[in-house]
């Protein structure tokens, strides 16, 4: 699917606009400048074309997949944040989680559009325990969720006046809140209703296992001894 970004055309053309105005101060300010003026015209307009071109011709669906691998504790295999562009300028990607469930495959998620550039991704791990699990969370400034090795299952999870919220994870990134007073928020994460949860990830860190980093020069996995923690709060 062919994606045509028309505001980009007219980004170009107030970039030609200001190059042109840029000249003509260089033309009141100093007359030798204006030997500059044929060369800068032109090639302001050759690269405002050549990003107009680019944008028109970037195919969505045909980027290609970017995967970042890490091994999780206790045998229970690789966990994969895997990425594409989804944008022909911007740093904005399309996201997946792939991780080992059933025992021996893996299953592989669709997560909330990356619109944030090269972000960082915290991971914690949570072995078994009497709320089931193990767990992992994930964690980077835009959002949250928690996959059960147990059963499976991909949660996201936010944050609001000291509660932990949950619901069934959505490819949609928003999340509401309303209240009244005197009564509980209601809460919905993307296009899932949530309620507040006691679960282990609700109360405890976790231990953390290091980062999927996008800031690198190659796309991968951080580990927490290659490099320390850094906080990341979502927003």
């Amino acid at each position: 699917m062919k994606i045509k970004f028309k505001y980009l055309e007219i980004f170009t053309r107030v970039i030609a606009y200001l190059t042109t105005l840029t000249l003509i101060v260089l033309i009141i300010t100093t007359w030798p400048a204006a030997k500059l003026i044929p060369m800068l015209y032109f090639a302001s307009k050759a690269f405002g074309g050549a990003i107009i071109e680019s944008a028109e011709k970037f195919d969505h669906e045909a980027q290609p997949w970017v995967k970042a691998t890490m091994i999780l504790p206790d045998n229970r295999g690789t966990l994969d944040l895997i990425r594409r562009h989804s944008h022909p300028m911007l740093a904005e990607f399309d996201m997946r989680l792939s991780y080992p469930y059933p025992l021996g495959t893996n299953t592989t998620v669709d997560l909330p559009a990356n619109t944030g550039g090269q972000t960082k991704t915290n991971v914690f791990w949570y072995p078994k325990c009497s709320d089931g699990g193990p767990f992992i969370r994930l964690v980077d400034r835009n959002f949250e969720c928690v996959v059960s090795l147990q059963d499976g299952t991909t949660y996201r999870l936010h944050h609001y006046k000291g509660k932990v919220y949950i619901a069934p994870l959505s490819n949609s990134g928003s999340y509401s809140i309303s209240e009244a007073d005197g009564e509980e928020p209601v809460v919905s994460l993307g296009d899932k209703p949530a309620h507040v949860t006691s679960l282990i990830f609700s109360k405890d860190p976790g231990t953390y296992l290091g980062r999927f980093d996008g800031n690198r020069s190659s796309y991968g996995f951080v580990s927490e001894v290659e490099q320390e923690k850094e906080l990341i709060d979502p927003k």
